[in-house]
């Protein structure tokens, strides 16, 4: 999996609390496991981190989908390039329908990528249209998520997406513990309780 990849897929991680939507979250490869705790070992080349799974700790998993499955009303998230003045996909992910709206907006991630999470509102064979709500104003592009508070959204956007033929599909679905084997790559959002241990709300996975 790409650098990036999981890491959009943690942009929007599932229908958890309002608190964990602010932990920090760390990727890496599982480098042990004993079936309550598991070590990561950062892709920054850091030291291991021992992370304890919760009774109520979320498991997902990414894997490929063909471009059909991106249809009109879908909730996509797709991390793009800006080149040319049109904005290029990377990857597009699908999200099943119990996590629509899940991390709605438009994210900066430098060097002119973005991150868009919106409803699918035109497909083709080479491109989307994503409709999504934001926080601001800026350069003529609707950024940041909207504000939960207000009851109509600052702006909104529908930005036209290609899709090159490298770009990469994959949805987000259910997964188990059977996932945490040596060696899979995982991007975990980690709380740290008040003795110091660290435990993760949720966690995705790369089907190996």
């Amino acid at each position: 999996m790409k650098r990036f990849s999981v890491g959009l897929v943690l942009a929007i991680l599932l229908a958890l609390p309002a608190a964990a939507q602010t932990v920090p979250r760390i990727k890496g490869r599982i480098a042990a496991f004993d079936g309550l705790t598991f070590q990561l070992a950062p892709e920054n080349g850091g030291p291991q981190i021992a992370v304890r799974l919760q009774s109520h700790t979320a498991i997902m998993a990414v894997e490929p989908r063909p471009l059909s499955a991106f249809r009109t009303g879908a909730w996509v998230a797709a991390r793009m390039v800006a080149r040319d003045g049109t904005l290029a996909a990377e990857e597009l992910q699908l999200y099943p329908e119990a996590l629509r709206g899940s991390g709605e907006g438009r994210l900066a991630q430098g060097n002119d990528r973005f991150v868009i999470s919106g409803a699918v509102t035109a497909a083709s064979a080479n491109s989307i249209t994503l409709f999504y709500r934001g926080g601001r104003m800026a350069g003529g592009a609707c950024l940041d998520r909207p504000d939960p508070a207000r009851p109509s959204p600052i702006c909104t956007g529908d930005p036209v997406i290609q899709i090159p033929g490298n770009t990469q599909l994959r949805a987000l679905v259910p997964g188990d513990r059977r996932l945490l084997t040596v060696g899979a790559t995982a991007t975990v959002s980690v709380a740290t309780d008040a003795k110091g241990v660290r435990t993760t709300p949720g966690l995705i996975l790369e089907k190996q």
